[in-house]
């Protein structure tokens, strides 16, 4: 969900939304509730007919603080800067996992 707010940041501004379908629970600020019918359709990058995830709340609130920390991370991996001194061997291997596995779906998306 991550990589689809990625893709288009200008559908997931909270301050200009007029959908206002935050959560199922309405327990943002402003929230309706669940919107009648799916309003944010993933389709299968595999190409099959069946939509990877249709939701019928926004998705921003689904993608929790400790995600978005992993891809600011994985954008400084990206530049070369690693999460600890040191060469790529001294990198904890749940960072590299994280940050191969986030690199793979960004460029699959």
């Amino acid at each position: 969900m991550a990589i689809e707010i990625m893709k288009a940041p200008e559908q997931f501004k909270c301050k200009t939304c007029r959908e206002r379908y935050c959560d199922a629970e309405r327990r943002l600020p402003g929230s309706l509730g669940r919107a009648p019918i799916p309003l944010w359709v993933v389709a299968d990058p595999a190409g099959g007919d069946i939509p990877l995830i249709e939701s019928d709340t926004c998705l921003l609130p689904m993608v929790d603080e400790s995600t978005w920390y992993l891809f600011r991370l994985h954008k400084l991996f990206e530049k070369g800067v690693l999460y600890q001194t040191g060469g790529l061997m001294d990198q904890p291997n749940r960072y590299i996992e994280a940050m191969f596995a986030i690199g793979e779906a960004i460029n699959n998306a």
